[in-house]
């Protein structure tokens, strides 16, 4: 959905304004169709991407409490879920420079699916 948002973005960047349109005009309209359209995807997609993040929040903090009984270590992926949720929180390139996130922090927090979806709709 958001490929189809930015490609018709750059279809409207790219059309040349012709002297019998007012200036302006065709980049306001491309702006109104291009937000209401992601206000749409926000609108459509958002119930998935909660429940997907709780979910994967749910597994990772069960994995961790397992481990943690059974005397394993929460400082690196316990399963499938906690290594899904440090691969999302993994800095890379430049930004690498300034840590790392406290993964099992978040893992452990009881509101820890809300940066996990926050991450979600970013991509």
């Amino acid at each position: 959905m958001k490929a189809g948002v930015r490609t018709v973005q750059l279809g409207a960047s790219a059309v040349p304004v012709a002297s019998a349109v007012p200036l302006g005009w065709v980049g306001i309209a491309s702006d109104v169709a291009t937000g209401l359209s992601k206000l749409g995807i926000k609108v459509t997609m958002g119930g998935t991407v909660n429940q997907v993040a709780m979910q994967l929040h749910w597994r990772a903090y069960r994995e961790m409490r397992l481990t943690a009984h059974l005397g394993g270590s929460a400082d690196k992926p316990n399963g499938p879920a906690s290594a899904v949720y440090y691969e999302i929180f993994r800095r890379r390139g430049a930004t690498r420079i300034f840590g790392q996130y406290n993964v099992p922090a978040m893992i452990l927090e009881p509101a820890g699916y809300l940066p996990l979806r926050d991450k979600i709709m970013m991509i």
